[in-house]
């Protein structure tokens, strides 16, 4: 990294899956209409995952089993009023500096990274997990090859972080990664 910190990114992780929680404040273009719609949130996560599995989660083994078959993909989109740490425990969120231009990257991968309807706006398709969420169409698919983790270090190396999505597929993957970069020393 290059240049003083700029802003941080957060990397979620929930056992098998990761999510990317970034400040309000610094979702920049027309990501930062998230804080129109969510007044009073101080960060924004983003799940991405196969759209039949995160909105109905399985319950039942046979669903567990077709759970990683290609098909469509959701972002659960969540405001939350405390920071990541607090919100999910710090054993489960890594936060990472952005170098300069890290939040414009990291704002602009999100933004392309959801389908949009007729009027260009994110095409919304179902409530959330939880109050303060909402699931959105994902403009790519979900498959063995781009899970969420994938995904996510997508979503960092977007930010301008030295991550490597290449055969990322489970959330150790991104999670090692990420672990080496706070170890890195700092320029």
């Amino acid at each position: 990294m290059t240049g003083p910190a700029q802003g941080s990114v957060a990397l979620v992780t929930h056992g098998w899956h990761t999510d990317i929680a970034l400040p309000a404040t610094e979702a920049t273009g027309p990501l930062a209409s998230f804080r129109r719609l969510f007044p009073g949130a101080r960060v924004l996560v983003f799940g991405y995952g196969k759209r039949t599995f995160v909105i109905a989660p399985a319950h039942t083994l046979s669903e567990w089993v077709i759970g990683p078959f290609p098909g469509p993909a959701a972002i659960e989109v969540s405001a939350i009023t405390a920071d990541a740490a607090t919100a999910y425990g710090a054993a489960h969120v890594m936060t990472l500096p952005l170098p300069p231009g890290g939040a414009a990257g990291l704002s602009a991968f999100l933004w392309q990274a959801l389908a949009k309807d007729d009027a260009g706006n994110p095409r919304l398709i179902a409530p959330g997990n939880w109050p303060g969420s909402l699931f959105y169409a994902a403009s790519s698919g979900y498959s063995l090859g781009h899970t969420c983790n994938r995904w996510s270090a997508e979503a960092l190396q977007a930010a301008r972080l030295p991550i490597d999505p290449g055969d990322v597929a489970f959330s150790w993957q991104v999670d090692d990664q990420a672990r080496r970069l706070l170890r890195a020393p700092r320029s």
